[in-house]
């Protein structure tokens, strides 16, 4: 068990529990690098990757794994809600999808967001929320990349799978009830919303460029100030408290370099590319 610089008793709890292996972070290195830990500690053949906020309902009867047969990444299917299961697979988005989902769909109302469609076929990718893999196969791709600190390790996992043509698979022997977002209730909405910007930045370094990410943080910093600018215009608790978070977001992104700057080595296309942004008209 990987502990992610706690402050309450989850090592104590682990322990009592039966943790053969808790390994205390004396800071908080971020999902895909906690992850990454305990996948080298590991000593057995399989890997199931699970949010802290949900409950493992079942697991497929896995068979030793054997040298020459690829397993991939095998995802599971998730309670929505009582009784309502939907898979853990998603399809890998085009540009615009993108753009609805990182951009309109945070910063609309839950209730028109929803209405929006969200492809699920061709599956391309597993959440990260329940993930199965073999331990072999997970370190020979890199495991999760390390310069994310939370949101897209996952998508970009998959990408790396499906480049040395290991198969993504969904098993209905697993199966989970996700909490959706209870593990981080204590965390102010708008700073989840601005690392998966963050995030989301990075990943289009990553596989398209450092030019891509640039455009990715302008049309990031453009969007929140037309919007802030709009909510400011409008009259009510909601408008304004809208105003504020997309404030406090914008000011979060600009100021990148400050919230990394005692967490080495992530993010590095997300930081380079908001620098040139903030250095001036032509950055």
């Amino acid at each position: 068990m990987v502990d992610n610089a706690s402050t309450d008793d989850t090592i104590g709890m682990a322990q009592r529990h039966g943790a053969q292996q808790v390994l205390p972070s004396p800071t908080n290195v971020g999902f895909g690098r906690g992850c990454n830990l305990g996948a080298r500690h590991a000593s057995g053949d399989w890997l199931l990757f699970a949010n802290p906020d949900l409950v493992i309902e079942s697991v497929p009867t896995l068979l030793p794994a054997h040298e020459g047969s690829s397993f991939g990444v095998t995802g599971g299917w998730l309670s929505e809600r009582e009784g309502s299961y939907r898979p853990s697979l998603r399809a890998e988005p085009t540009l615009p999808e993108e753009i609805l989902a990182q951009l309109f769909n945070r910063l609309v109302p839950r209730g028109v967001s929803r209405l929006t469609p969200q492809r699920r076929r061709p599956a391309r990718w597993a959440s990260g929320a329940l993930l199965l893999c073999r331990r072999g196969e997970f370190l020979e791709v890199g495991g999760f990349d390390p310069r994310f600190f939370l949101y897209f390790e996952d998508r970009d996992l998959a990408a790396r799978y499906r480049r040395r043509g290991y198969p993504l698979q969904l098993d209905s022997g697993l199966r989970g009830r996700h909490g959706h977002g209870q593990s981080s209730a204590s965390v102010q909405s708008w700073i989840q919303e601005a690392w998966s910007l963050v995030s989301w930045i990075e990943y289009r370094g990553i596989w398209h460029g450092s030019a891509a990410a640039k455009r990715t943080a302008r049309l990031v910093l453009s969007t929140l100030s037309a919007v802030r600018r709009l909510e400011d215009r409008l009259q009510g608790d909601r408008a304004r408290k809208k105003a504020a978070d997309v404030a406090h977001m914008v000011t979060f992104l600009q100021d990148l370099q400050q919230h990394l700057k005692d967490m080495p080595d992530f993010h590095p296309f997300a930081l380079a590319a908001l620098n040139d942004l903030r250095a001036g008209p032509n950055g």
